[in-house]
């Protein structure tokens, strides 16, 4: 068992999806062959950790809803035998809307998943071609009516903004059709080109033109402006959320709490240890069980990582960053902090970004680095 503080996190990284999506960089594959192999070692990799603290799960990839009933049933056992799910505050799986059956709604539902993230991307079917999206627009409401039949209400739909090739009125119109679907959570990105994604290829070739940054900021002022209208509360720089409707297993990243990894490419996180599983999936896959022990990249935190890190990650969200939490690492990083605060907003303890600069957040935040 891994010698650690008992984590509030757990995240299991499932790296298949049907097909890959032209912006996407993460790791993920398309071929299912070695899938059920793959299960057997998130459980064996999970038995070297004590989950007795673990308050939020969240299966993300690739696309866990393509794991199927049977290998998902496996993994949901595994879960349930060892997890005190009573004590679980959030259990999210991320799911491609055509996936969502009631078959698999119910499943869900019956295992105690109360959260459910999908990537819409848009309400624009040429666009969804355009990205290798598998869904269609429409498909997106019959998910989440799947969904909420079994009794799964608490759901997140993300949203991609700064298309290429879309004037004002087809994003607008493709944002409106979105932001009209009720759902307790919303994520919203700027589109990004990733190094080695065919989405960069394109613009590299140029076949495709990217969006200049002047139009894709108005956008997201657009998109904040608009959210915040119909009740949301834009807690971090792409996640806005309903009352009582934070993502608790995201939050656990931004206010660095204890977490831990499973899976090809997965990282934990202690306090000031971080360590990521740097295995490949065949690898992965075929260690002995009996001798599984994943290899890892570790990583010892410095007082100024730290530093570096309560800045970064606390500056993204409307909380800010608590004064006390840079005095405790001594006064070298709280007068630096003080010194190179002028451009932030502050109300007691909390030094914060006012909203209108979080589409800069990255040249600000970088001034405050040590």
């Amino acid at each position: 068992m891994e010698e650690r503080v008992a984590p509030r996190g757990l995240y299991i990284h499932i790296p298949f999806c049907k097909s890959r999506c032209i912006y996407c960089g993460f790791f993920s594959q398309t071929n299912f062959s070695i899938a059920a192999a793959y299960v057997d070692a998130l459980i064996y990799e999970m038995q070297r950790y004590d989950l007795s603290q673990v308050r939020t799960i969240y299966l993300g990839g690739g696309t866990p809803s393509t794991l199927g009933v049977l290998l998902l049933t496996k993994l949901f056992d595994y879960l349930r035998n060892n997890i005190d799910m009573c004590a679980v505050e959030e259990f999210t799986v991320e799911c491609n809307p055509d996936d969502v059956s009631d078959e698999l709604a119910a499943l869900m539902c019956r295992y105690g998943v109360n959260r459910v993230s999908m990537g819409a991307q848009s309400m624009n079917d040429q666009m969804l071609r355009f990205l290798s999206r598998r869904h269609t627009a429409a498909q997106v409401s019959q998910a989440i009516a799947h969904l909420e039949a079994c009794g799964i209400y608490n759901i997140n739909i993300d949203f991609i903004f700064g298309m290429p090739a879309f004037d004002w009125y087809k994003f607008e119109t493709d944002f409106e059709q979105f932001a009209a679907i009720h759902t307790q959570h919303k994520s919203i990105y700027a589109l990004s080109y990733e190094e080695g994604t065919p989405l960069s290829r394109m613009l590299a070739d140029g076949k495709i033109t990217a969006l200049p940054d002047d139009e894709v900021r108005t956008q997201y002022e657009y998109i904040t402006a608009r959210m915040q209208q119909l009740g949301y509360e834009h807690y971090e720089i792409s996640n806005y959320a309903q009352p009582q409707h934070r993502a608790i297993h995201n939050c656990n990243y931004w206010n660095r709490t204890s977490y831990v990894g499973i899976g090809v490419g997965s990282s934990s996180f202690w306090g000031s240890h971080r360590h990521t599983n740097n295995m490949s999936l065949a690898d992965y896959c075929s260690l002995p069980p009996m001798h599984r022990n994943p290899t890892y990249e570790n990583d010892e935190l410095a007082q100024q990582d730290i530093y570096n890190e309560i800045v970064m990650l606390g500056l993204r969200t409307s909380d800010g960053v608590n004064i006390n939490d840079i005095k405790r690492l001594g006064n070298k990083y709280y007068e630096h902090f003080l010194q190179h605060a002028s451009s932030l907003q502050n109300c007691g303890d909390r030094y914060y970004l006012a909203e209108t600069d979080w589409f800069i957040s990255d040249y600000i935040v970088s001034g405050l680095f040590l």
